[in-house]
């Protein structure tokens, strides 16, 4: 870990001690979620089958949107629990949480009361087999309770965020995770769809319990008392923005799956599940770098205004649009062949995961650049970009899964994602012309001979049969190797200025 808070410091600059380290944890609770998904993946599916991983995976788009559609709360938590912490407002933090934990505990009342009208709602909608009715129906019923261990692990992790415990997170981030694979390990001769709730909530209790403690300070403060109107109204007026953000997460990531399952096999969600679930793997690595981005984006305009703000911007984005496009290239790369080490010869399921892997490429364009407008100020046109996002995705899924089925409905997801970026761009000129796009750090001849070299390399893997130790490391190296050489030549080319 030293060595990597080294690295991490080089990139991030002055403020490099709690930064890299909080930056090196916060990457721990991303990619562990993540990688262990990807580890149960090839058990699920030899215990559950396709069809019965189609409706786990419905289950999860079910609570995926359960806990995105909260109003704000679970992105908006840390912002104001720092807020209150900065200001040593004990009591107002408090009463903050108390307010918090009632809105999730009515919320997970509500969805569980409500749980046979969910049930009979999806298994309506999707084409669930018989044989899997009564299991996905209990799921349904019961999923209510999931979202709600899910919401409150939100809060706790907002205030730890606040309180820079991103250790604890990562920690027991990682113990809940490996909950979930030893119990899925233990229980694989008879794992039902069923089963799956229950091991699920074993996941979520011990997550919530590994958290609690690392609170327990702030929650003996807690009492019955709640934020007053005017608090309460604040917290409201920054939340519903935020789930707008959340929205286009949402619509990126889950509104295909929705259309799939109500318009072909359940069979054809599971294929989209896995390809979807390596793309969000492969998005996820370079996103923990955000975060520390947008504080010292954010303290370079606090402390020195808005041309300090964007030159510290345009010097990320510069190293941003270096790296990004051929982390995608050789990503896409490893995906097309990887999958077969792990799940199989699912050729739908390797088209979704390079076809998504595309899109995401695309969306991390602008990484740098949605956290320089937040950082002054501006969060309006991140959200017109986010609004450009869902109703591009709720526009065209529909149709295109009708028509194309599911090649279709993953190929929809990167039309959308292809015209959202060029349209933020263009609306960055318009309003924040100092900001540099960063395009001319794009190199289109690099990028195909990296290509070019990665899947060439890649198709040595074919040679291996499916599922076999060696195919997935096999895929990996091939991607490596080109990877590898653009590392020699960005340090030739002189690239570690933007590091210093």
């Amino acid at each position: 870990m030293p060595v990597a808070y080294q690295l991490l410091g080089r990139f991030f600059g002055p403020s490099r001690d709690a930064l890299s380290v909080n930056t090196a944890w916060n990457g721990v609770t991303q990619v562990a979620p993540q990688l262990i998904g990807l580890i149960t993946i090839p058990l699920l599916l030899r215990h559950l089958g396709l069809g019965g991983y189609g409706v786990w995976a419905l289950a999860n788009t079910v609570i995926v949107f359960g806990v995105s559609l909260d109003g704000g709360i679970s992105s908006s938590a840390q912002r104001f629990y720092a807020l209150h912490l900065s200001r040593h407002d004990v009591s107002l933090a408090a009463r903050f949480t108390a307010s918090l934990f009632a809105l999730v505990g009515a919320a997970t009342v509500v969805l569980y009361a409500f749980g046979p009208l969910i049930s009979r709602v999806v298994l309506g909608i999707a084409h669930v087999p018989a044989h899997l009715t009564a299991d996905a129906g209990f799921l349904m019923r019961n999923i209510g309770i999931l979202i709600g261990l899910m919401l409150c692990s939100n809060i706790l992790i907002g205030y730890l965020r606040a309180s820079n415990r991103f250790r604890r997170i990562a920690i027991s981030t990682v113990l809940a995770q490996l909950s979930l694979l030893v119990a899925i390990v233990v229980s694989a001769n008879s794992l039902t769809v069923a089963k799956m709730f229950t091991l699920t909530l074993i996941q979520l209790v011990v997550l919530n319990a590994m958290l609690v403690p690392a609170c327990l300070s702030h929650l003996l403060q807690v009492r019955a008392r709640l934020l007053s109107r005017a608090e309460f109204k604040e917290f409201f007026s920054y939340a519903w923005r935020a789930q707008i953000m959340n929205a286009s997460s949402l619509a990126i990531l889950q509104t295909d799956a929705i259309f799939v399952a109500a318009l072909l096999p359940i069979e054809e969600l599971g294929l989209l599940a896995i390809g979807a679930q390596v793309a969000s793997a492969v998005r996820t690595l370079p996103l923990f770098a955000l975060p520390p981005l947008l504080s010292q984006i954010t303290d370079a305009f606090g402390k020195d205004g808005l041309t300090s703000a964007t030159e510290t911007a345009n010097r990320r984005n510069r190293t941003w649009l270096a790296i990004v496009p051929t982390y995608t290239v050789i990503a896409i790369a490893t995906v097309a062949f990887g999958i077969r080490g792990w799940a199989g010869a699912l050729l739908a399921a390797s088209t979704v995961a390079v076809v998504l892997t595309m899109g995401n490429g695309l969306n991390l364009l602008t990484g740098v650049a949605t956290a320089y407008v937040r950082a002054i100020g501006r969060p309006g046109l991140e959200a017109r970009y986010a609004v450009v996002l869902v109703v591009g995705n709720l526009a065209l899924s529909g149709p295109c899964t009708y028509f194309g089925g599911l090649a279709g409905a993953v190929w929809s997801t990167f039309a959308v994602q292809l015209a959202g970026v060029i349209y933020f761009y263009r609306i960055m000129a318009r309003n924040v012309p100092a900001f540099d796009r960063g395009l001319g750090q794009l190199r289109p001849v690099r990028l195909l001979l990296v290509a070019g070299s990665a899947f060439g390399l890649g198709l040595f893997s074919l040679l291996l049969p499916p599922r076999s130790l060696l195919t997935l490391p096999c895929a990996v190296a091939a991607a490596g190797i080109p990877a590898l050489v653009i590392v020699l030549i960005a340090r030739k080319e002189g690239a570690q200025q933007f590091l210093s």
